[in-house]
Protein backbone atom coordinates (compact mmCIF):
# COMPACT_ATOMS: atom_id res chain seq x y z
CA UNK A 1 0.00 0.00 0.00
CA UNK A 2 1.62 3.27 -0.85
CA UNK A 3 1.73 5.72 2.07
CA UNK A 4 -0.98 8.94 1.29
CA UNK A 5 2.36 11.41 1.21
CA UNK A 6 3.77 9.83 -2.05
CA UNK A 7 0.17 9.75 -3.20
CA UNK A 8 0.14 13.63 -2.62
CA UNK A 9 3.17 13.91 -3.94
CA UNK A 10 2.70 11.78 -7.78
CA UNK A 11 -0.67 14.01 -7.60
CA UNK A 12 1.20 16.97 -7.01
CA UNK A 13 4.08 16.35 -10.14
CA UNK A 14 1.46 14.97 -12.50
CA UNK A 15 1.49 17.26 -15.44
CA UNK A 16 -1.86 19.09 -17.04
CA UNK A 17 -2.71 15.94 -19.53
CA UNK A 18 -2.47 13.43 -16.64
CA UNK A 19 -4.65 15.52 -14.51
CA UNK A 20 -6.70 15.75 -17.49
CA UNK A 21 -7.13 12.34 -18.15
CA UNK A 22 -8.17 11.11 -14.55
CA UNK A 23 -10.68 13.69 -14.10
CA UNK A 24 -11.99 12.83 -17.02
CA UNK A 25 -12.06 9.38 -16.00
CA UNK A 26 -13.44 9.72 -12.77
CA UNK A 27 -16.20 11.92 -14.67
CA UNK A 28 -16.94 8.75 -16.80
CA UNK A 29 -17.37 6.57 -13.94
CA UNK A 30 -19.51 9.08 -12.11
CA UNK A 31 -22.09 9.01 -15.25
CA UNK A 32 -21.47 5.12 -15.69
CA UNK A 33 -23.42 4.80 -12.05
CA UNK A 34 -27.03 4.33 -12.12
CA UNK A 35 -28.55 4.84 -8.66
CA UNK A 36 -30.68 2.40 -7.08
CA UNK A 37 -33.89 4.06 -7.94
CA UNK A 38 -32.84 4.28 -11.42
CA UNK A 39 -32.27 0.17 -11.44
CA UNK A 40 -35.65 -0.20 -10.04
CA UNK A 41 -37.56 1.91 -12.16
CA UNK A 42 -35.55 0.08 -15.24
CA UNK A 43 -36.73 -3.43 -13.65
CA UNK A 44 -40.04 -2.54 -13.67
CA UNK A 45 -40.55 -0.28 -16.92
CA UNK A 46 -37.77 -1.77 -18.84
CA UNK A 47 -34.13 -0.52 -20.06
CA UNK A 48 -34.33 2.80 -21.78
CA UNK A 49 -33.39 1.46 -25.11
CA UNK A 50 -36.16 -1.36 -24.82
CA UNK A 51 -38.63 1.56 -24.43
CA UNK A 52 -37.39 3.86 -27.31
CA UNK A 53 -38.18 0.75 -29.64
CA UNK A 54 -41.70 0.27 -28.57
CA UNK A 55 -42.57 3.96 -28.82
CA UNK A 56 -41.35 4.17 -32.04
CA UNK A 57 -42.61 0.85 -33.16
CA UNK A 58 -45.57 2.05 -34.15
CA UNK A 59 -46.71 5.51 -35.48
CA UNK A 60 -48.54 7.52 -32.94
CA UNK A 61 -51.26 10.15 -33.99
CA UNK A 62 -54.78 9.64 -32.40
CA UNK A 63 -56.25 12.57 -34.90
CA UNK A 64 -55.54 10.23 -37.31
CA UNK A 65 -56.54 6.83 -35.58
CA UNK A 66 -53.13 5.62 -34.68
CA UNK A 67 -52.06 4.74 -31.58
CA UNK A 68 -53.07 5.17 -28.06
CA UNK A 69 -51.62 7.55 -25.50
CA UNK A 70 -52.25 4.45 -22.81
CA UNK A 71 -50.42 2.25 -25.11
CA UNK A 72 -47.71 4.76 -25.40
CA UNK A 73 -47.38 4.71 -21.40
CA UNK A 74 -47.95 1.09 -20.89
CA UNK A 75 -51.28 2.10 -18.34
CA UNK A 76 -55.14 1.28 -18.10
CA UNK A 77 -57.36 3.34 -19.61
CA UNK A 78 -59.08 3.72 -16.45
CA UNK A 79 -56.09 4.44 -14.94
CA UNK A 80 -56.08 7.85 -11.94
CA UNK A 81 -54.69 11.24 -13.09
CA UNK A 82 -51.22 10.71 -10.27
CA UNK A 83 -51.61 6.73 -12.07
CA UNK A 84 -51.16 8.52 -15.10
CA UNK A 85 -48.30 11.34 -14.40
CA UNK A 86 -46.28 8.81 -12.34
CA UNK A 87 -46.30 6.58 -15.06
CA UNK A 88 -45.32 9.42 -17.62
CA UNK A 89 -42.51 10.55 -14.58
CA UNK A 90 -41.05 7.48 -15.11
CA UNK A 91 -40.69 6.85 -18.60
CA UNK A 92 -39.67 10.61 -18.80
CA UNK A 93 -36.41 9.86 -16.47
CA UNK A 94 -35.61 6.77 -18.86
CA UNK A 95 -35.46 8.41 -21.94
CA UNK A 96 -35.43 11.82 -21.54
CA UNK A 97 -32.82 13.06 -24.40
CA UNK A 98 -30.46 15.06 -21.15
CA UNK A 99 -30.26 11.41 -19.44
CA UNK A 100 -30.41 9.23 -22.27
CA UNK A 101 -28.06 8.91 -25.03
CA UNK A 102 -29.39 6.99 -27.42
CA UNK A 103 -29.59 8.84 -31.22
CA UNK A 104 -33.65 8.70 -31.22
CA UNK A 105 -34.25 9.13 -27.36
CA UNK A 106 -35.60 12.79 -28.30
CA UNK A 107 -38.18 11.57 -30.97
CA UNK A 108 -39.19 8.89 -28.27
CA UNK A 109 -39.70 11.66 -25.81
CA UNK A 110 -41.57 14.23 -27.67
CA UNK A 111 -44.18 10.90 -28.13
CA UNK A 112 -44.65 10.45 -24.33
CA UNK A 113 -44.67 14.43 -23.80
CA UNK A 114 -47.75 14.27 -26.34
CA UNK A 115 -49.55 11.29 -25.57
CA UNK A 116 -48.86 12.20 -21.53
CA UNK A 117 -50.97 15.80 -22.58
CA UNK A 118 -53.22 13.48 -24.73
CA UNK A 119 -54.36 11.65 -21.49
CA UNK A 120 -55.32 14.97 -19.82
CA UNK A 121 -57.34 16.07 -23.20
CA UNK A 122 -60.97 16.04 -21.74
CA UNK A 123 -61.82 15.27 -25.32
CA UNK A 124 -59.88 12.13 -25.16
CA UNK A 125 -60.89 10.81 -22.31
CA UNK A 126 -64.05 10.70 -22.97
CA UNK A 127 -63.74 9.26 -26.42
CA UNK A 128 -61.64 6.36 -24.08
CA UNK A 129 -64.20 6.52 -21.42
CA UNK A 130 -66.91 5.01 -24.37
CA UNK A 131 -64.61 2.42 -25.78
CA UNK A 132 -64.55 1.40 -21.98
CA UNK A 133 -68.49 1.47 -21.58
CA UNK A 134 -68.97 -0.10 -24.83
CA UNK A 135 -66.32 -2.89 -24.11
CA UNK A 136 -67.93 -3.95 -21.13
CA UNK A 137 -70.94 -4.13 -21.84
CA UNK A 138 -69.96 -6.50 -25.00
CA UNK A 139 -67.93 -8.55 -22.53
CA UNK A 140 -71.07 -8.74 -19.97
CA UNK A 141 -73.13 -9.37 -22.75
CA UNK A 142 -70.53 -12.06 -23.88
CA UNK A 143 -70.55 -14.03 -20.61
CA UNK A 144 -73.92 -13.86 -20.06
CA UNK A 145 -74.30 -16.05 -23.07
CA UNK A 146 -72.44 -18.64 -21.09
CA UNK A 147 -75.06 -18.97 -18.48
CA UNK A 148 -73.38 -17.01 -16.20
CA UNK A 149 -70.95 -19.31 -15.68
CA UNK A 150 -67.88 -16.80 -16.24
CA UNK A 151 -64.80 -18.99 -17.96
CA UNK A 152 -65.27 -22.16 -16.08
CA UNK A 153 -67.98 -23.64 -18.14
CA UNK A 154 -69.34 -26.40 -15.61
CA UNK A 155 -70.85 -26.35 -12.44
CA UNK A 156 -74.05 -24.71 -11.10
CA UNK A 157 -75.02 -21.38 -11.17
CA UNK A 158 -76.17 -20.53 -7.38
Amino acid sequence: KVPQRLRVAAVVAMDDDGMDSLFSSFLNEVSNIKSTKMKKIEGSQGAPEEIIERVLAKPYDPKQGQGSAYHILQINPEATESEVTKQYRKLSILIHPDKCKHERAAEAFQIVVKAYNDTKDPNYQDKYADVIIEAKKRRGRRRGGRGGRGRGGGGEAS
